[in-house]
């Protein structure tokens, strides 16, 4: 199985094996630094890549989307 790297405000924060754990590590992450993440930051600074994809990474913008359509996101707030 390949791995999902997880980049929050362009800092490597390490792999997950799978997607789920990548968004999970990924939303932590940015609620640690929140106080200090700005919205540009946010949108162009941190990022899921998948290990084998040739295309680039997923942003935040999808991240959360994709969180909202598989019923991860609800009232704004994570629900693993």
């Amino acid at each position: 199985m390949s791995d999902w790297k997880v980049v929050v405000s362009l800092e490597d924060v390490g792999s997950r094996k799978n997607f789920k754990d990548a968004v999970k590590v990924f939303v932590e992450k940015i609620e640690e630094k929140r106080s200090s993440l700005s919205l540009r930051i946010l949108e162009t600074g941190c990022w899921i890549k998948h290990s084998d994809e040739d295309q680039g990474p997923m942003m935040f913008p999808t991240i959360r989307d994709m969180a909202c359509d598989l019923g991860w996101l609800v009232h704004g707030k994570f629900n693993f």
